[in-house]
């Protein structure tokens, strides 16, 4: 058992609630009904000032609850949808590998037919004796035989989705080539109060690939692996959603968490505000 648990569906609900009591304080602003009605829509000259009064004396605490409401809002989604993220990721990787599963028993279905196929129109010579046991009689007998033919592969798999009893769910799909070869894999993960993920790779075929994330909070990243022509090193970029790249390059043979740095754009550009400051400081020294 954990020490600390977060449950980010009750905290993004927490934070939808508030939006939404945000939209009826603004909407109550926004209709300001104390200061529009007159004595003779009410039946007494009093009760519109009453009511303008009422609302002179509510309208900054109404204003401190939607700004504090606002807030509640945005800190409970946001953190619930950075959780979120993090657990659809391993969702997204689980369903793939699933996916993969499936892809690898059609595979298997493929080459037993093609290995039985194969046998069954591959002949060897054999010799038995006739009923009399007097003559050697030669025949030719196929490796495989009919009666054991298997069951003929239908197209490769190219969904694989899956329903949680709370409702979530998990898709993935495959994308293929001419040679029935997976060329990309598409995995869309959504919880059972609607936020979403979604990861696309694409594959280019010498072991390295492009993958383009959607987050739960709208956000995109991207990530791509390129390898040298001969397969020996790669280069793996990250792009965040403000388009800053980080790289790394190493050995293709190597655990790619231990490649080398090569670069930060957001590293660097923060390098160079704190010189430029530095700069700006020392002239007035």
């Amino acid at each position: 058992m954990p020490d600390f648990l977060i449950d980010y569906e009750t905290l993004y609900q927490l934070g939808t609630k508030a939006g939404e009591l945000k939209k009826s304080v603004d909407d109550a602003q926004a209709h300001e009904t104390g200061l529009k009605y007159t004595e003779d829509q009410l039946g007494s000259w009093t009760t519109p000032d009453v009511l303008r009064d009422f609302y002179d004396a509510w309208k900054y605490a109404f204003q401190q609850a939607r700004d504090v409401l606002g807030s509640v809002e945005g800190t409970f989604t946001s953190v619930a949808k950075a959780l979120y993220d993090q657990d659809a990721a391993l969702a997204s990787g689980a369903a793939a590998q699933a996916a993969q599963f499936d892809y690898g028993n059609y595979l298997s279905k493929v080459h037993a037919y093609q290995v039985w196929e194969r046998m069954s129109q591959t002949y060897v010579t054999m010799h038995y004796w006739d009923d009399q046991k007097k003559q050697l009689v030669e025949t030719k007998v196929a490796l495989a035989d009919a009666k054991d033919k298997p069951a003929l592969p239908g197209p490769p798999p190219k969904d694989f989705a899956y329903t949680n009893p709370d409702g979530s769910t998990r898709n993935t799909s495959f994308t293929y080539g001419d040679d029935n070869q997976i060329k990309g894999v598409s995995t869309d993960i959504t919880s059972k109060d609607g936020l979403k993920y979604h990861e696309n790779t694409s594959f280019t075929g010498d072991g390295g690939y492009k993958t383009d994330v959607a987050h739960a909070d709208g956000k995109s990243t991207h990530v791509e692996l390129t390898v040298s022509p001969d397969g020996s090193t790669g280069t793996k970029t990250f792009t965040d959603e403000d388009g800053k790249k980080i790289e790394y390059q190493g050995d293709m043979k190597t655990d790619q968490s231990q490649w080398t740095k090569t670069l930060d754009q957001k590293q660097k550009e923060q390098n160079d505000q704190a010189n430029a400051q530095n700069m700006n400081n020392n002239m007035y020294v």
